[in-house]
């Protein structure tokens, strides 16, 4: 893979960074990534090189490119962690090929003068959480208080089509940016408005969720390095280690450079401990957005579906709390027939309807606690059977045969 061609150009009201991408050994056509910004940050945003080795380097391992060569001047400390998160991720999936990383050249990339830290923040759980626990232990104009709040379109599944955002994706992102804006006004916070198309170049959703996601993050920090020096990426809420993910304690601060710094927030915090504090907050509550199913419209013009797994379990969490009534975003406590249908999706995710089914027991509601963990069990016992010797073999038959013979 070959990026040339950096460069700034006016997009609408919008400046956008962008480069061309030229495949050498997947069978490609050329692609623009990009990455866009409005209002007074716009006049922040670079073609910076870092940002496109970031954002490339998972998309070149993932499509068995044997190098990624930036035809730019590098920051040496950013070169030489993308290497350090090459050879992690390479670690932690065997299947991965050898990927060569190079540049025309390599300079340090000075920092900003005078600290600014920014953190990206969707309205989620944790995002929310990583806010409170910094507004609660520095002060605000300290150094290490969060500035700004990075809020960055294009990071679903859907969000675009083409290179053009997908319209109800984009009123739904622009609906949230209303309510972050709010909540940003409340505590002494920025917002800044990003918009990229880095998750097209990422075939599914796994490698998104295994490769790319945090990398993307990284780059878009690195597009804006003259405005802060430190940006923090939340944590995924799993208590104690975290299995391998794109965003993780040992791969996030990889993607850093010598002018901004990528820092893993609340690493080995629990979920349901992240929930606690959010709820607390009552401005928090009115930005609370965790649904998986952005591409549904929510009821009632809300920011969540309501029936989805994470949608499910924060209602519970917050039923257990005693503040779902109070979340906005949210519909009210889930019904039995919802429960019934509530099935964890992987297995950090068990990890979190443990603590809820906890929390619930601790709140007086073991009904719904029993509900929760029959759900777990059911996960479980699903689990065993996918990796089963047997099982295995089976889907292995299946595909030989082709599918049954059955009504169409």
């Amino acid at each position: 893979m070959r990026v040339s061609e950096l460069r700034v150009e006016a997009c609408g009201e919008a400046r956008r960074a962008c480069a061309r991408v030229v495949w050498e050994d997947a069978r490609r056509p050329d692609v623009t990534p990009w990455i866009d910004t409005d209002g007074a940050p716009a006049a922040d945003l670079e073609a910076a090189p870092e940002a496109f080795l970031v954002a490339l380097a998972p998309v070149a391992l993932a499509a068995g490119e044997r190098r990624l060569a930036l035809e730019a001047t590098v920051d040496p400390v950013a070169l030489e962690g993308a290497r350090r998160a090459v050879a992690q991720l390479r670690a932690w999936d065997a299947r991965l090929a050898p990927l060569a990383l190079e540049a025309a050249s390599t300079a340090p990339r000075a920092p900003r003068r005078g600290r600014r830290s920014a953190l990206f923040l969707s309205g989620g759980v944790d995002s929310l959480s990583l806010l409170r626990r910094n507004r609660l232990d520095v002060a605000v104009g300290a150094p290490g208080a969060f500035e700004d709040g990075v809020f960055v379109f294009g990071l679903g599944s859907f969000d675009l089509e083409g290179d053009a955002p997908h319209p109800a994706r984009l009123r739904a992102f622009q609906a949230q940016r209303a309510r972050l804006e709010r909540l940003a006004r409340t505590t002494s916070l920025g917002l800044v408005a990003v918009r990229t198309n880095l998750r097209t170049f990422h075939p599914s959703w796994a490698a998104w969720r295994d490769l790319g996601f945090g990398a993307a993050l990284a780059a878009v920090a690195h597009a804006l390095p003259s405005r802060w020096t430190d940006v923090a990426v939340a944590s995924g809420g799993v208590r104690g280690a975290m299995p391998p993910h794109a965003s993780h304690p040992a791969l996030d601060p990889c993607w850093s450079s010598g002018a901004v710094a990528i820092v893993h927030g609340e690493p080995g915090r629990a979920r349901m401990d992240k929930l606690r504090d959010v709820a607390a907050w009552d401005e928090a509550l009115d930005a609370l957005q965790v649904c998986l199913h952005h591409d549904v419209p929510p009821p009632d013009g809300r920011a969540n579906c309501g029936r989805c797994e994470k949608c499910l379990r924060t209602r519970l969490g917050l039923l257990a709390l005693g503040r779902l009534p109070r979340a906005t975003t949210l519909p009210g406590a889930p019904t039995r027939e919802e429960l019934a249908a509530y099935r964890p999706a992987y297995e950090d995710v068990t990890g979190y309807a443990a603590d809820l089914a906890a929390a619930l027991d601790a709140a007086g509601r073991p009904a719904e606690a029993a509900l929760v963990r029959r759900a777990v069990a059911r996960e479980a016992r699903r689990a065993r059977r996918h990796a089963s010797t047997w099982h295995r073999w089976w889907r292995a038959l299946r595909r030989r045969r082709g599918p049954a013979a059955g009504p169409v």
